[in-house]
C-alpha cells in the first residue's frame, strides 16, 4: 500500500506532498514519566511508543486516527485517539493541482495535531493500600485499666490517628521532599485542592513543615 503511494507520487505533484511531506514529527507531553504510550493505527499495526522520556515520534500520514494506549505502575490505564484532518496542502491541491489525487494516494493530504498531552490517574485501590500508617507512641500503648471495687481488668485499646489525607500527586509531593531533604521518609498531607492542582504539607525532621503545590503532576516547594 505504501509503496503504490510512492509511485502516484512519481506521476503527480500535490501541493500538500510538496509543501508539507508524507510523514509527520508528533510531541507528547507524558504523565507521569514512567508511563508508557504504545501508538497504533488500523492496518498499519503499532507505530512506536513513547513516554517521559523519549516523548517525539515520526509516523506516516494517514486518513486513520491514532490509537494512544498508556499505562504505568500504579495508575490507571488510559487510552485516547489523535484525530487525522484534512492540512491546508491537501485543501488546496483538491481545487489547485489534481484533485488532491496525489495527496490522497501520498498521505500528505492529512495531518494529525502537532501535540498531544496524557495524564494518568493514581490508581485510588493501591493510593490507600499504600498509605503509610502512623506509628504508635509507648506512651499510647494499650493499658490495662481497673476498675473501682472489682477485681475484673478491662483492656482499652488506643485509637490510632486518622493517616493524613492524600491525592493525584502525593507521591510526586513526598519525593520532592525527600529529594529537597526535608526528610528521609515523608508523609504528604492534602491542604488544598483545584482544577489541576493540589497543595500538601509535610513535616520535616527538623520540626518544620515543607510546603508544595503540584500542578498536573509538576511539584514545587513554595517559599
Amino acid at each position: 500500500m505504501k509503496i503504490a503511494r510512492m509511485g502516484f507520487c512519481l506521476l503527480l505533484t500535490g501541493c500538500a506532498t510538496m509543501m508539507d511531506g508524507t510523514t509527520q514529527l508528533l510531541s507528547f507531553n507524558v504523565y507521569p514519566r514512567e508511563a508508557r504510550c504504545t501508538l497504533t493505527r488500523v492496518d498499519d499495526g503499532e507505530l512506536g511508543t513513547v513516554g517521559g522520556s523519549s516523548s517525539s515520534i515520526t509516523v506516516s500520514k494517514d486518513k486513520d486516527d491514532i490509537v494512544v494506549s498508556c499505562a504505568a505502575p500504579g495508575y490507571l490505564s488510559k487510552t485516547s485517539r489523535i484525530v487525522s484532518s484534512a492540512s491546508g496542502g491537501g485543501v488546496a491541491s483538491v481545487f489547485l493541482f489534481d484533485l488532491g489525487i496525489t495527496d490522497l494516494a501520498t498521505g500528505a493530504y492529512w495531518k494529525y495535531p502537532a501535540m498531544h498531552s496524557v495524564s494518568l490517574e493514581r490508581d485510588p485501590d493501591l493510593t490507600r493500600q499504600a498509605a503509610p500508617i502512623p506509628a504508635v507512641a509507648p506512651s499510647a500503648a494499650a493499658y490495662v485499666e481497673r476498675g473501682p471495687g472489682s477485681d475484673m481488668n478491662r483492656k482499652v485499646e488506643p485509637e490510632l490517628p486518622p493517616p493524613p489525607p492524600t491525592g493525584k500527586f502525593t507521591a510526586e509531593a513526598e519525593r520532592l521532599a525527600k529529594n529537597e531533604q526535608c526528610h528521609t521518609s515523608p508523609a504528604a498531607a492534602l491542604t488544598a485542592t483545584g482544577p489541576g492542582f493540589e497543595n500538601y504539607s509535610i513535616p520535616c525532621a527538623s520540626g518544620d513543615a515543607m510546603s508544595v503545590r503540584c500542578e498536573f503532576g509538576n511539584c514545587r516547594a513554595l517559599k
